[in-house]
């Protein structure tokens, strides 16, 4: 009998072993580099980490925070974000930064391992989203928000709310399908893409009795999964029909939407436990602009990077608007005078004596400068003005309480 046999069938299984191997290797490699080049965040989200007149960025512990510039409005709500499984956190920085350029102080809170192999279940997501929640001058309510797998860790989040919990907002997910939401009673949206093919219609539905009945469902029809981040197509996803700016813009104006309506739910708690004040009166003092001497207020539309790319002729004049204010500000802060940036149309005040708000003329153009002092006289000035002419109507203003137009 021979002896030959058995070890040419260990021969055949070892190469058979290593063909596998070598196959599951190279799989991996072939995964991860498409995924290093899907989940990438795109040069226009990496372009939203930079600070300007408008917003400040800081980036620390696998936390991203988006603030309205000093002088900027800074509101009582703030946007607590977190992103999908395996996604660049920052390919959600364009959303995070029209949050703060509304006056709505936003953060990214990364996923560890970005939510791979059990990190949007790690301790770490707690801890860094506690990090967010008590950072030096947070706001006291806060819209939680997320977007896939982020939108799980939303959901969780929202059944055991924190203290401050003011809204919710749910992005490309069959979500909350392991917890029961329908009883919250703050605002809630839902953000659905028809051809998402991560989070079907049908998956979405299935669970919508989990949501409270006042839900806003905002249906984007012909969007999918990879368009609610500024990152590439990813894996099992199905080809969108409709533009990635269109859905986007769509996106970021139901979570605007949703911060403004948790903003004006808690005023009207505000006014509901302060009988007898005015409107004014519920305004917090962190939105209020105080004038204790000869004071200029820039304010500007806001507008998201997608609609400034279409509109080529504003994105030139919020430009200009920001190199001559940043200019002048310096000569103006010698000569006493003190200057605040504001996004919107409306700016709130506060004096010694009284509160006040300023709304720009709707007919007006789309930025101008706003001139008060505590005596109460005011001017306004529509238009980009060189930094000349802007040092020229302060002290035009602080001597006549006017400016000529």
């Amino acid at each position: 009998m021979s002896t030959e046999k058995p070890p040419k069938k260990r021969s055949v299984w070892a190469v058979i072993r290593k063909i596998w191997v070598t196959v599951g290797l190279l799989a991996t490699f072939v995964f991860v580099g498409w995924s290093l080049i899907a989940y990438r965040a795109s040069g226009e989200a990496r372009a939203s980490l930079e600070s300007d007149f408008a917003v400040s960025v800081m980036h620390e512990d696998g936390v991203w925070h988006f603030a309205p510039a000093p002088g900027g409005a800074a509101g009582t709500v703030g946007l607590v974000f977190f992103p999908g499984a395996l996604v660049d956190p920052v390919a959600y920085a364009p959303l995070a930064r029209a949050a703060a350029q509304a006056g709505f102080p936003a953060w990214i809170v990364g996923l560890p391992r970005r939510g791979a192999f059990g990190g949007a279940d790690d301790p770490a997501v707690e801890a860094r989203m506690r990090m967010a929640l008590n950072a030096p001058g947070a706001p006291a309510h806060w819209v939680v928000a997320g977007h896939s797998r982020g939108a799980v860790v939303a959901s969780r989040v929202a059944a055991n709310p924190p203290q401050g919990f003011a809204g919710l907002v749910l992005i490309g997910t069959s979500h909350p399908r392991d917890v029961d939401l329908s009883e919250l009673a703050v605002p809630v949206t839902k953000i659905v893409g028809t051809r998402d093919g991560l989070a079907s219609p049908g998956e979405v539905e299935a669970n919508r009795a989990k949501l409270p009945p006042s839900t806003r469902w905002i249906w984007i029809e012909g969007g999918n999964h990879s368009q609610f981040g500024w990152y590439g197509f990813q894996p099992s996803d199905r080809r969108a029909t409709v533009g990635a700016r269109e859905q986007r813009s769509a996106m970021i104006r139901g979570t605007l939407e949703t911060l403004r309506l948790a903003a004006v739910q808690r005023a009207d708690s505000t006014t509901a436990r302060t009988a007898g004040d005015t409107a004014l009166d519920a305004v917090p003092d962190s939105v209020l602009i105080t004038v204790a001497g000869v004071t200029l207020v820039g304010f500007y539309p806001i507008r998201s990077n997608d609609e400034l790319e279409d509109d080529e002729d504003l994105a030139t004049v919020l430009d200009d608007f920001s190199y001559h204010l940043g200019a002048a500000s310096d000569s103006l802060h010698t000569a006493g005078v003190t200057v605040h940036v504001q996004g919107g149309d409306t700016v709130w005040l506060r004096s010694r004596e009284r509160r006040w708000r300023f709304t720009r003329s709707p007919d007006s153009a789309n930025v101008g400068y706003l001139l008060v002092d505590p005596d109460g006289r005011q001017a306004e000035i529509y238009g980009v003005r060189t930094y000349l002419d802007l040092f020229e109507a302060a002290e035009e203003f602080r001597r006549t309480g006017a400016v000529r137009r």
